[in-house]
């Protein structure tokens, strides 16, 4: 296993853009949008991938046949030496991995549904989504305001610092000059306080992919909803296509997409590594 250098990104760049599903995050990483980090088992020749994108997703792809390289696959998948701090989330390439995985993590590979061991990895599913305008169309005929006392601005580098939570833009950008410059984003305030938020996670090309959260005390009053319908709006306005995509076991997101106009293309594994590190 080998830190491949920035400069030679374009080693991998050609097999990462033939992967079928949305691997907009991994680009990210690849075309130097913000810093992330590459394994490979070969840095001249490289068959075997694995990207990390810095809020804790992960791309693995390429060939299974490489023990070394499989042998630290494990290690990092079971965080054997307890140094990993942040969750990680990984996807893989083609599917000939994932009964790979299986055969090498045996009893540490669970479902979900099992209670929560920090030192197993749980196998989920990931969703992809098309957008689809007629149906977001139909949506917005109908769609809910937003309440009195409340307010929709942008993200200025004063919020973007501000925000809190699990998805937030310092977790996707290296800087809130970069965010400006290339992405957009929203925040329902009330006063002071920020609300939810929505706002570009990563853009290549004319593909603009939404993040959402809202403050733990305002959850389950549709403001997500509020919020993901004004990013929608500014991408159609700008002549982009927004992009949606979730864990299906995360049934809030799952059913706001699909109410927001989205429809379910592609599902893929999706593996949440050990977090033993404290």
């Amino acid at each position: 296993m080998h830190i491949l250098p920035p400069e030679d990104y374009h080693l991998i760049q050609k097999e990462l853009l033939k992967i079928p599903f949305n691997q907009y995050f991994a680009r990210s990483v690849i075309e130097r949008h913000l810093t992330g980090k590459v394994y490979v088992d070969d840095l001249a020749d490289p068959m075997t991938s694995y990207i990390m994108h810095p809020y804790g997703l992960s791309l693995l792809f390429g060939e299974q046949y490489n023990e070394e390289f499989n042998a630290w696959l494990m290690d990092h998948m079971l965080d054997s030496e307890g140094k990993r701090t942040h969750h990680e989330w990984l996807q893989v390439h083609p599917h000939s991995w994932d009964p790979k995985i299986a055969s090498l993590l045996r009893a540490r590979l669970v479902d979900p549904r099992e209670p929560y061991d920090r030192t197993k990895v749980e196998k989920h599913t990931r969703v992809n989504f098309e957008f689809d305008l007629k149906s977001f169309e139909k949506y917005r005929d109908n769609a809910k305001d937003l309440p009195d006392g409340y307010e929709i601005v942008k993200i200025d580098p004063d919020l973007f610092q501000r925000i809190e939570g699990l998805v937030v833009p310092k977790s996707f950008w290296d800087d809130a000059t970069d965010f400006n410059e290339k992405g957009i984003g929203f925040c329902i305030m009330k006063g002071n306080e920020i609300v939810s938020w929505s706002y570009t996670v990563w853009i290549h090309g004319d593909k603009n992919e939404i993040g959402i959260e809202t403050a733990y005390k305002y959850r389950g009053k549709g403001f997500s909803e509020i919020a993901s319908k004004e990013f929608i709006q500014y991408c159609l306005k700008n002549h982009q296509t927004p992009v949606w995509s979730c864990r299906f076991e995360n049934n809030y997101s799952y059913r706001l997409a699909l109410k927001l106009g989205f429809r379910e293309t592609k599902r893929v594994p999706f593996y949440r590594l050990c977090e033993r590190g404290e």
